[in-house]
């Protein structure tokens, strides 16, 4: 809890391009991967994705290497509340979705690979500023 408290930018800003890049990754899914959701395009496009979103956020911050796959996931939420407060108010006849919850347990296992990533990216990084002599406490 400390983390969120102690003012420590490098975190929020981890946390602040995870959340962006999980917001662009859902909307811009059309574009990237022919499908409205990312993980219904067929293949491993969309986890290869995440897992180097999640190796970039790692190396931002080794020393808190959970803190950008939790901002992707916040950004994919996001985008997911968005898009259901979006059908409950324009109402076109198609439907409203109402698996908001089971979306949100969902992405959890669909974030998944972004930390492993960032874990990997993280012992990496703690490993090459050891060895120049440096902190692994960024």
């Amino acid at each position: 809890m400390k983390m969120w408290l102690d003012g420590n930018r490098r975190s929020w800003l981890t946390f602040a391009i995870g959340a962006g890049a999980g917001l662009l990754i859902w909307l811009f899914s059309p574009l990237l991967f022919g499908a409205a959701e990312p993980w219904d395009a067929g293949g491993f496009s969309y986890f290869a994705i995440v897992f180097g979103l999640g190796v970039v956020l790692g190396v931002m911050s080794p020393a808190r290497f959970w803190i950008g796959p939790c901002g992707i996931y916040v950004g994919q939420l996001t985008f997911g509340i968005a898009s259901w407060l979006k059908s409950v108010f324009s109402y076109q006849g198609g439907g409203v979705n109402f698996f908001i919850p089971l979306g949100a347990i969902f992405l959890i296992q669909a974030t998944l690979p972004a930390l492993a990533g960032a874990f990997v990216a993280a012992l990496i990084a703690r490993r090459v500023l050891l060895a120049r002599g440096g902190s692994s406490h960024t």
